[in-house]
């Protein structure tokens, strides 16, 4: 389900983010859209054309898929599938959003690496009281 999210001013200067190009930084941003609060949406390259380019008729899935590949490349995505279907988890996301805790993924977790070890959710602290499950 798609998301409101907001773009802080900072993101525009943002140096790690500049050196991508322009239509990557585009992609990235329109995919927090379709992110969970687990920071995890459907990596269908189709689909992902369909929901962030829908009227771009000069796209295509295959380009989009490149520059997933990029995103991935620069550490923005990490790509992963499970039982045959493809996923995006981006790691960095709450660098970028405040997400909700509480509110858990529907779709399977990424493998667990290095650079996937989740640090993007806020854990309860003394000021946070954990919600009951």
């Amino acid at each position: 389900m798609p998301r409101m999210r907001s773009i802080k001013p900072e993101f525009w200067a943002d140096q790690d983010l500049t050196r991508l190009r322009r239509d990557l930084r585009l992609l990235y941003v329109a995919l927090w859209n379709f992110t969970d609060e687990e920071a995890r949406m459907q990596g269908d390259p189709r689909l992902v054309k369909s929901w962030c380019f829908p009227l771009d008729d000069d796209l295509t899935a295959a380009d989009i898929d490149g520059w997933l590949d990029e995103l991935a490349d620069a550490g923005k995505v990490i790509r992963y599938e499970v039982d045959g279907c493809h996923y995006l988890f981006l790691p960095k996301l709450a660098e970028h959003q405040k997400l909700d805790p509480r509110l858990t993924s529907r779709l399977p977790a990424p493998p667990r690496t290095d650079s996937s070890v989740r640090t993007d959710v806020e854990t309860p602290t003394a000021h946070q009281p954990e919600v009951a499950k």
